[in-house]
């Protein structure tokens, strides 16, 4: 499959955190723990989060518009961040007794 390809300039963990984040995204409505564990695994790690751009590079050629806005929605609500621009993680963020 040619559009799940990891585009030019996200690495393979980026690329890996996009996929994982998709997978909570279409297993949400089977599993509602699925939207949980994102939130405790993204609480746990040291990375900037996704950006609006990487998921449209990643997965233009499998969603429509409406649905990359649906799933940029469901990650923002998880990470509760406003994530349109890639910026380094607050040390707030980065607490784990949030």
């Amino acid at each position: 499959m040619d559009g799940l390809q990891k585009p030019q300039g996200i690495n393979d963990r980026r690329h890996f955190l996009l996929l994982l984040t998709f997978t909570c995204f279409n297993s949400r409505w089977f599993d509602p723990e699925a939207a949980a564990s994102l939130r405790l695994l993204w609480r746990s790690l040291p990375d900037a989060y996704l950006t609006y751009q990487e998921m449209q590079e990643t997965f233009r050629m499998q969603l429509q518009a409406s649905e990359l806005e649906n799933f940029f929605e469901f990650y923002q609500e998880i990470v509760q961040e406003n994530c349109h621009v890639m910026k380094p993680r607050r040390l707030m963020d980065l607490c784990r007794g949030q």
